[in-house]
């Protein structure tokens, strides 16, 4: 399953530091990968801020005490992102545009179909992670022929947000997810 490219600013990680700005991007970004998979979602803003909140915490924490005032690294910042993001479930009610026919190729309407069934089931959980992996993706690969090597099938995606929803996944598990996903031995 072709996880949509959705725009992810590079300055991104600072950005986020306002919560303004956090919330319009969380937004846009779940609205455009679910619009991309045919699906309209209905967001707490109250949970996006709180995931915010959170979020900017551990940020503070972590410079503080664990790295002696570093800025922490992409992998990190995302984990942590992605845990609290998907903590607080800022989406309360998803459905299918009935109006959405899939146009293209089968590969193409077998990709949106494994979509919308990853956003029935793990609608929070599949975003969450897929923004946190945009943003790994965006500080990690230099060029879109790196990228395609990059590519998460749909059984990996759907055993992470199974694992997400249903045990006690540390922001530092996801960072390791993370982290590992965007290794690559030294040739």
């Amino acid at each position: 399953m072709q996880t949509p490219t959705v725009f992810v600013p590079r300055d991104v990680l600072n950005r986020l530091s306002d919560a303004e700005w956090f919330k319009k991007f969380i937004v846009g970004y779940y609205y455009s990968v679910s619009d991309h998979f045919g699906m309209q979602i209905k967001m707490s803003a109250s949970s996006i801020l709180e995931a915010h909140t959170q979020w900017s915490g551990d940020l503070e924490r972590i410079s503080e005490f664990e790295l002696k005032d570093g800025i922490p690294d992409h992998f990190k910042q995302a984990g942590h992102l992605a845990y609290w993001l998907r903590r607080c479930k800022p989406i309360y009610e998803l459905n299918k545009n009935e109006s959405y026919p899939p146009a293209g190729t089968k590969e193409d309407c077998e990709s949106i179909k494994d979509g919308q069934e990853l956003l029935f089931k793990y609608a929070n959980e599949y975003l969450a992670f897929s923004l946190g992996y945009h943003i790994c993706m965006l500080h990690t690969i230099r060029d879109e022929a790196e990228a395609k090597e990059y590519k998460i099938d749909k059984n990996y995606l759907e055993i992470v947000c199974q694992f997400l929803r249903n045990k006690n996944v540390s922001p530092h598990a996801l960072y390791l997810i993370y982290r590992s996903l965007f290794h690559r031995p030294k040739k």
